[in-house]
């Protein structure tokens, strides 16, 4: 899906960071984390606070626990593909 719209990506695993976002998104210079839960689950309080921190040191970060919820956040970031 984000192949297919010229969109960056690789798989994150942040050395020592259990909390770290799962996945990178980058295209036109912009990035995007996106942290992916099984379906009816929320991001841990440990990946709260790192999503915290990296948001107020101005990085773009989110989560969803669905590929429907994937498709809207890569639109609503590069627009549709």
């Amino acid at each position: 899906m984000a192949a297919t719209a010229g969109i960056f990506h690789r798989k994150y695993k942040g050395p020592g960071r259990r909390s770290h976002p799962d996945r990178l998104f980058a295209k036109g210079g912009r990035a995007l984390w996106i942290e992916f839960k099984l379906p009816g689950n929320t991001p841990t309080e440990l990946q709260w606070l790192e999503i915290r921190a990296m948001r107020a040191a101005g990085l773009r970060v989110t989560w969803t626990s669905s590929r429907r919820g994937f498709k809207k956040i890569l639109a609503a970031y590069w627009g549709p593909a």
